[in-house]
């Protein structure tokens, strides 16, 4: 069977890595050129490349060069003696995935709070979160690097008011909250760190810092329940506030 190889890069992953390229075979089995993709996948328990193609939901016979591989019904099918991967398997996979990070989301309120907030002592311009990042009015936010910069995030990161159960510099991704503006969009998810605490602040109660609360950036464009999904618990490494 000869074969013709044109290389393009394709990434792809589950619990398993590989890389490809499309493929010409002029098969001397149906008679005719046709297409095909190959894929090289190796797994945490084998170091050992396998080589996948379909062509037209065909198994190409007499292949000496690549495993012979072939779509049946449902399955890929390896006939290599050494291993089977079945779709219904990586379905499987991605189920558990899925369901480790369900347990990661749980139902939150989310509140806003500035600097300017009714209780903060002392108002001037400028105050402080209680993992002791600097805020002002008109400059911002400081950042890691010491330098301000406008607008309500650190790092890249919205800053939020958790009960004290949850570690400092954990951050969340938070979904199906009903905001917009400052960069926030209603029907995206934005990412949040822990940076803040709040005496009214218990439970699954998040306060989002939005600068000066008399200038409020942020319409609430719809009431409802937000789902908290918990990226990082606490620092990273160790390392505080690690980015």
């Amino acid at each position: 069977m000869k074969r013709k190889r044109m290389l393009f890069g394709v990434v792809c992953s589950l619990t398993l890595f590989c890389n490809g390229y499309s493929e010409y075979i002029y098969d001397d089995v149906f008679g005719k050129q046709q297409d095909a993709m190959v894929m090289h996948i190796t797994d945490e328990n084998s170091r050992l490349p396998k080589d996948l193609f379909q062509v037209h939901n065909s198994p190409i016979k007499n292949n000496r060069v690549l495993k012979h591989i072939h779509r049946v019904f449902d399955k890929l099918v390896i006939n290599s003696g050494i291993k089977k991967i079945t779709l219904s398997f990586l379905k499987e996979i991605q189920a558990q995935q899925e369901a480790e990070r369900q347990k990661r989301i749980i139902p939150a309120s989310i509140t806003t709070y500035g600097i300017d907030c009714v209780g903060c002592q002392s108002y001037n311009g400028r105050g402080g979160t209680a993992m002791g990042i600097a805020l002002d009015a008109s400059l911002g936010v400081m950042q890691p690097n010491g330098e301000w910069k406008a607008g309500i995030q650190y790092g890249g990161y919205y800053i939020i008011a958790a009960d004290p159960s949850i570690p400092m510099c954990s951050i969340f991704k938070i979904s199906n909250h009903g905001l917009s503006g400052a960069g926030i969009k209603v029907e995206q998810p934005f990412y949040a760190m822990v940076m803040d605490r709040g005496g009214a602040i218990q439970g699954n109660h998040f306060d989002l810092y939005i600068g000066l609360q008399s200038a409020n950036p942020l319409q609430r464009i719809y009431v409802s329940t937000a789902n908290a999904e918990l990226i990082r618990y606490g620092g990273n490494n160790g390392q505080g506030c690690a980015l």
